[in-house]
């Protein structure tokens, strides 16, 4: 969607993970690579972004526009819907956007995540409103900030907050290992 830009915020939720050059950060369900571009830029040429998904086809066609875009530090990896396969203290921040409700077995999953980031590493979930007459997944399907809030303090995460922005579908939970 061109005009996705402008209700999105890409800018926004990057500043949500308080990335500094050189980290090592993770796209959790990246889908067609929405964010990669921001998340390459804000890491810089000696950071390194993990585009993670679950499906083949996703992976397949991220692996094909890194290339043809040119984005240094990028890894395309198929994971399993049960574990985002990441190395212990590894990222300095994760981030999903419109992936969080397809999640079955949040809590587990949640501690998976921390496990991969280090120490006071952040964990940011961008996900549409829960009430909200907006496109999107159905709403039974669709969790509350609070909520999320939730699931992340049962995953492990020191620190869980809901992050001001001024996004118009979203809203934005950060969570601290």
């Amino acid at each position: 969607n061109p005009e996705r830009h402008a209700w999105q915020k890409p800018e926004e939720i990057v500043a949500a993970m308080q990335i500094e050059p050189g980290a090592s950060v993770a796209d959790l369900g990246t889908g067609t690579g929405y964010m990669l571009p921001w998340l390459a830029r804000a890491v810089g040429e000696e950071g390194r972004v993990l585009a993670l998904d679950v499906e083949e086809s996703m992976v397949s066609y991220v692996t094909a526009r890194v290339e043809k875009e040119a984005l240094a530090g990028v890894e395309v990896k198929l994971v399993q819907p049960s574990d985002p396969g990441l190395t212990a203290g590894s990222l300095q921040a994760i981030m999903t956007l419109n992936t969080w409700h397809h999640i079955s077995d949040r809590e587990a999953y949640a501690k998976k995540i921390a496990a991969g980031l280090e120490p006071g590493g952040r964990f940011v979930i961008v996900d549409f409103l829960k009430d909200a007459e907006i496109e999107g997944p159905p709403m039974e399907m669709r969790l509350t900030a609070e909520e999320v809030v939730a699931e992340l303090e049962a995953g492990g995460f020191s620190s869980v907050e809901i992050v001001e922005e001024t996004l118009e579908k979203h809203y934005i939970v950060r969570g601290i290992r």
